[in-house]
């Protein structure tokens, strides 16, 4: 039955001792239903940066997110040293209700050394674009914080523009 297998595929995860494997137990266990967010939120905090970007992914992916997932990604949109992981909080920012982009996006902005990035500051822009002219007074702060250029250059580009 699905519940042993799920029980199954959580002992294969829990010990498991390689990434791949537990990549492989956690993909199988979110195709069985079994990666619910009680599950998948310990993840984010998980030591490997491929385990926290997959649980990103899923929980972006979870059709009722936990009401904590914004704040637990602003945090990590401050802390976590992987562009990697980065990205994929940037990514997840066009798919986070509007009111709650503005905390992420400021940990993001905050990473100096991704600024010569290709992809991150971009992805922060697409994120965070709708907001701009609605919010140009938070929009003009948060340029002013951001220690990406490309982000106050678009963000002024935009406030100057004409209706």
């Amino acid at each position: 039955n699905l519940d042993a297998a799920r029980r199954s595929l959580r002992a294969w995860f829990a010990s498991e001792t390689n990434v791949p494997g537990t990549l492989r137990a956690l993909w199988a266990l979110h195709a069985t239903g079994g990666a619910d967010n009680s599950f998948l939120m310990p993840l984010l905090n998980h030591e490997n940066e491929h385990l926290r970007v997959w649980a990103i992914q899923l929980l972006m992916d979870q059709p009722a997110r936990p009401a904590a997932l914004p704040s637990e990604f602003a945090r990590m949109a401050a802390q976590d040293k992987s562009g990697l992981v980065l990205s994929f909080l940037a990514s997840a920012l066009q798919r986070v209700p509007l009111e709650e982009r503005w905390k992420i996006a400021t940990g993001l902005a905050g990473h100096a050394e991704f600024s010569e990035d290709r992809v991150l500051p971009l992805m922060i822009w697409y994120g965070i674009e709708p907001l701009v002219k609605p919010e140009i007074t938070r929009a003009l702060k948060f340029a002013e914080q951001s220690r990406i250029p490309l982000l106050r250059q678009f963000i002024a580009r935009r406030a100057a523009e004409a209706d």
